[in-house]
């Protein structure tokens, strides 16, 4: 009986690591995910930016 009591609380145990670790994935992956969203939004407003200032130099040329 005392070893299947330990057995109980081992797979309780394993299941809240397995829990714990998906979370854990799940918050790095979310960050991760903010990071290159963050990184890709600034690259995008540079090339905006690089585009607007051709433009106006063009519209300038004229």
């Amino acid at each position: 009986m005392e070893f299947f009591n330990l057995l109980m609380v081992y797979n309780d145990i394993m299941l809240l690591i397995k829990k714990i670790k998906n979370y854990l994935m799940l918050i790095f992956q979310i960050a991760i995910y903010k990071v290159n969203y963050l990184t890709l939004s600034k690259f995008i407003n540079i090339i905006h930016v690089k585009k607007f200032k051709l433009r106006i130099i063009k519209l300038l040329d004229y």
